[in-house]
């Protein structure tokens, strides 16, 4: 059921597709559905945490293959959005649209997705600070501020070389920030780029 939910509400959209649909595609009754989440709001949620913990896994294991690297934290922050927006049906970020599906503040798929920015936020912050950069936190919110447009460009544009141009634009963004870093700490945009 949930995995009918992410297809779906990835696809479609969270506002537009109804209980009734998941629950038909999933071959599962409205009493099994509701046996296991109170309110589509829940499976929103649901939905959003595991796309979460999908991306936090895969961010941790590129840095984690590479120890006491904080650039290969940087560098798998941007791969892990260009990895998804090689994938057929790519819609942009579903964090930001279910945030723009959902304004209110206090509705569960704002929290998951202001959640997951926060991380996102923390970790490449954490990485800037290890490279010695003179404001982490400040240049970790630009970082992903440059993320995110790149995923809504990406869904937009649907170019062929969007990662590239998006990879591109963060290394000589994260390059001129931190100029002495030296060659060991830069990316290794060879084995990053698409």
């Amino acid at each position: 059921m949930v995995e009918t939910a992410d297809r779906l509400f990835y696809a479609e959209g969270l506002r537009a597709v109804g209980v009734e649909r998941i629950v038909a595609e999933a071959s599962v009754t409205r009493v099994t559905f509701y046996r296991h989440f109170a309110s589509k709001d829940e499976l929103i949620h649901e939905y959003l945490s595991g796309r979460a913990n999908r991306a936090r896994d895969r961010i941790e294991a590129a840095a984690e293959s590479e120890p006491g690297n904080s650039r290969a934290v940087l560098d798998a922050i941007a791969q892990t959005l260009v990895e998804d927006g090689a994938i057929l049906g790519f819609r942009g970020c579903e964090f930001v649209n279910a945030a723009a599906e959902y304004p209110d503040v206090a509705h569960p798929a704002r929290a998951v997705a202001a959640g997951q920015r926060a991380w996102l936020v923390d970790l490449a912050a954490e990485a800037l600070a290890a490279l010695g950069h003179p404001r982490p936190r400040r240049f970790a919110e630009a970082l992903l501020m440059l993320r995110t447009g790149a995923a809504v460009a990406a869904d937009l544009d649907h170019s062929d070389d969007a990662g590239e141009v998006f990879l591109e634009s963060w290394h000589a963004f994260v390059d001129a920030s931190i100029p002495d870093i030296g060659e060991g700490a830069r990316s290794s945009r060879g084995t990053h780029a698409s």
